[in-house]
């Protein structure tokens, strides 16, 4: 146990305080598969940290949380839209979450600005609003709800350890090999909640919603069009083949919008193109056409 805590420090040390390149990823991540910081912590019990200037109390046993922990949730993706956030600009995420993305566009965005935050699964729903609250942000507004294609009520089902992100609308064909709560949810589409708020501006969409990114894209069809706004959508090939969509499809809908698709690379956006192979993962930014970077027209 001793050089399970002393190597976790270790790792800790060393995801918070140098650069994320692409060779620390093989320590990194054999250190998490290697269950050395899970087998030591319980489940439930939350650990409070800073990360990124904000307090978060961490479940060390759950996959998210970890890599929050060592500082390596996303990171280059994360950098990117809290750099494009305009001051006073609106912020939509979609799977929220413990918060991680709706912290930091809260802090981007300003007063003057706002986050709507969509969250679904109630456990994971608490946890955020604790966030919110535990950093004293006034500017976001917590929604307990799905996002999809039109407004109801869906069957959401969650993990019940392990991965709370990977709660999912999905029913039987879910790819993730765990104990799923089923939990009824209302739904909302993005279009149907800009009908009922006012907003004079959408800047920021992301989308994490395990294979229901299509269905979240074909309800924000009018909101895609009005304000043009830049998304960060997860490709993970294994949910959307079990959603029946594909990578390609997701890509061909963004085409067809007036977007194109993108991905970092070593700190900076390059052309992104769907290959499909079953274990592939990466966040896509879509770019409305007329707004993106001279170096890639």
């Amino acid at each position: 146990m001793f050089a399970d805590k002393l190597l976790e420090k270790i790792m800790v040390f060393y995801g918070t305080r140098f650069p994320l390149q692409r060779g620390s990823w093989r320590l990194i991540e054999p250190y998490l598969r290697s269950g050395h910081l899970t087998g030591c912590h319980t489940r439930g019990q939350l650990t409070r940290v800073r990360r990124g200037g904000f307090l978060f109390d961490l479940d060390l046993t759950d996959f998210v949380d970890q890599y929050v922990y060592l500082g390596a949730y996303e990171k280059q993706d994360y950098d990117e839209l809290t750099r494009i956030m305009p001051v006073g600009g609106v912020f939509f995420d979609v799977g929220a979450h413990i918060g991680i993305y709706t912290l930091a566009m809260a802090r981007a965005a300003g007063p003057t600005g706002s986050v709507q935050s969509f969250e679904p699964n109630p456990p994971t729903f608490e946890r955020l609003r604790h966030h919110v609250l535990q950093n004293e942000l006034t500017n976001v507004c917590l929604n307990q709800t799905a996002v999809g294609s039109a407004e109801g009520c869906a069957t959401l089902n969650a993990p019940m350890k392990e991965n709370s992100a990977a709660a999912s609308l999905l029913g039987t064909n879910m790819p993730a090999r765990f104990e799923a709560r089923p939990t009824e949810v209302q739904v909302t589409s993005l279009d149907a909640y800009c009908r009922r708020h006012t907003f004079d501006r959408v800047d920021v969409i992301k989308i994490d919603c395990q294979g229901y990114e299509l269905q979240v894209l074909e309800g924000a069809s009018n909101v895609l069009q009005t304000f043009r706004p830049r998304l960060l959508l997860e490709y993970d090939v294994d949910w959307l083949l079990a959603a029946g969509w594909s990578g390609r499809q997701l890509c061909s809908m963004l085409k067809a919008a007036g977007y194109v698709s993108l991905r970092m690379h070593r700190g900076r956006l390059v052309p992104f193109t769907a290959e499909d192979r079953p274990g592939a993962l990466v966040n896509i930014h879509a770019i409305p056409t007329e707004k993106q970077p001279l170096t890639l027209s």
